[in-house]
């Protein structure tokens, strides 16, 4: 009788000992998807930051120049947005990157409300991508358009 506990104790030990190795090879074969499907989702989610990031710099440096005439530097105030935001992979823009486009140029800025001017702003961002597996080059590209305002009195 005490043999056959002796054995059955043993044979417990055994595979205990076996159930920790298989867990160790399930984790190597595992954890590589893991890791991929982590790093996925954080790419996608830096493409989506950085694309909501860009829209949100457009759309203040529009309305920024919708109150200014037509001869303002919007590129330096879309740098100077972008600089106070969170954009991954900014260093500074030049004018490949930032456009203004105004209706029209020739009555600008308008003498009043009826005068129909729009200020167009267009920008584009290269992101840095890390994960290979993702579609796409990294290339974001937003735009805002905002109806100039004429000159207070």
């Amino acid at each position: 009788m005490r043999l056959s506990l002796r054995r059955l104790a043993l044979s417990r030990i055994r595979s205990r000992q076996r159930a920790k190795g298989q867990a160790l090879v399930e984790f190597a074969v595992v954890a590589p998807v893991l890791f991929l499907v982590i790093a996925g989702i954080i790419q996608f989610g830096l493409i989506f930051w950085s694309q909501q990031t860009i829209t949100q710099i457009a759309r203040d440096t529009g309305r920024w120049a919708a109150t200014q005439d037509c001869t303002a530097d919007v590129l330096k105030a879309a740098n100077d947005v972008a600089k106070a935001s969170t954009l991954f992979g900014y260093s500074s823009w030049d004018s490949s990157n930032v456009k203004a486009t105004y209706s029209d140029r020739a009555s600008c800025p308008p003498k009043d409300n009826s005068d129909v001017i729009w200020v167009s702003v267009d920008i584009t961002h290269q992101i840095p991508i890390f994960f290979p597996l993702v579609p796409g080059n990294g290339n974001l590209s937003t735009s805002a358009e905002f109806r100039m305002e004429p000159k207070a009195q």
